[in-house]
């Protein structure tokens, strides 16, 4: 966390390189020192602090010389720390930023938070510096809302080029994956690491699982469209004669099925049309190209319904329905 103290030169003269107020008030961060204490172990010391920080206040990417052990006592934050993707913190929620790991907060709630703070230092050295312009990457993943449902929750995950990123809660929920780029990535769980070579619109099932770690080996960002499910299913999935994959399999194909979902591959040459088909099943769509009234990477939401389909295009239509059971 942003912090001086006041009986070192050294770290006076950091916070005037970073532009911080001589008055905490005026950059809306408020610390108050606790205790400062010599460790049984030569060369270090512990320094508590109750840092409060008003409503949209960013403290910008630093570091410390030792570990930072916090607590958030109040209101909500993101927190940032190099090498792993960004999480949100509540009250009643601890942390623990290691040495020399360049991080930064915000925060994110209605209101001030308010963090008990503790360093586990190097004596003699600033308690605060700026991370350094190398350090100061993209995270290792980012996290795009597209829509959510009473069944399913859709997110574009972002993952940036040969930066891990540390999933330390694993998943709670199955998911299916959708990638909206080529590339490569490995996914370590345990002792167990796996290579997934992917081309843009393969689709993925992934079963609720514990820690891993994920890394983008391409030398590109790559995006991958995440269709979280809520719940278990409904329970039998209705059928219906006019199902679309068997009095349409020209256009329709399954691309596989479970318990939870089915997913449909849909493909239309121009200026082709499909037969009559009844939708039973609410479903998620993908548009992986432009189209008549959608643009590429679009998502969008659809019920049941009846219908026949047409491409009033002179390019192929190509999309992905995954149907929620």
């Amino acid at each position: 966390m942003k912090s001086t103290k006041p009986s070192a030169a050294l770290g006076l003269v950091a916070a005037l390189a970073l532009g911080i107020q001589s008055s905490r008030a005026q950059d809306g961060i408020k610390r108050t020192d606790l205790q400062t204490h010599d460790l049984s172990i030569p060369g270090r010391e512990v320094v508590q602090q109750m840092v409060e920080l008003q409503q949209s206040v960013v403290v910008a990417r630093h570091t410390h010389p030792g570990e930072e052990v916090s607590v958030v006592l109040d209101g909500e934050l993101l927190l940032e720390v190099a090498g792993k993707p960004a999480v949100t913190l509540k009250a009643g929620q601890a942390f623990t930023v290691p040495a020399g790991a360049a991080h930064g907060v915000k925060n994110t709630g209605s209101g001030p938070v308010k963090l008990l703070v503790t360093y586990i230092v190097e004596k003699g050295k600033p308690l605060r510096s700026p991370a350094p312009l190398a350090q100061n990457v993209p995270a290792p993943a980012t996290i795009t809302p597209r829509l959510e449902t009473g069944q399913a929750r859709v997110i574009v995950a972002t993952l940036q080029p040969r930066t891990p990123s540390v999933a330390k809660d694993g998943h709670a929920t199955n998911r299916v994956l959708i990638y909206l780029d080529d590339g490569v990535m490995t996914r370590k769980e345990g002792n167990q690491s796996t290579t997934i070579e992917f081309r843009r619109g393969d689709v993925r099932w992934r079963p609720a699982s514990g820690a891993y770690i994920a890394e983008n080996t391409s030398d590109h960002p790559i995006r991958i469209l995440e269709i979280d499910l809520k719940g278990p299913p409904a329970g039998p999935a209705p059928a219906t004669k006019l199902d679309p994959a068997m009095v349409d399999p020209k256009h329709y194909k399954v691309e596989f099925e479970n318990e939870q979902v089915r997913v449909l591959r849909v493909h239309y040459e121009p200026h082709e049309k499909g037969a009559t088909h009844e939708h039973i099943l609410n479903r998620v769509v993908l548009y992986l190209n432009d189209q008549p009234g959608a643009k590429a990477d679009d998502v969008r939401t659809a019920g049941a319904a009846t219908h026949a389909e047409e491409n009033a295009s002179d390019r192929a239509a190509d999309r992905i329905a995954v149907e929620l059971k």
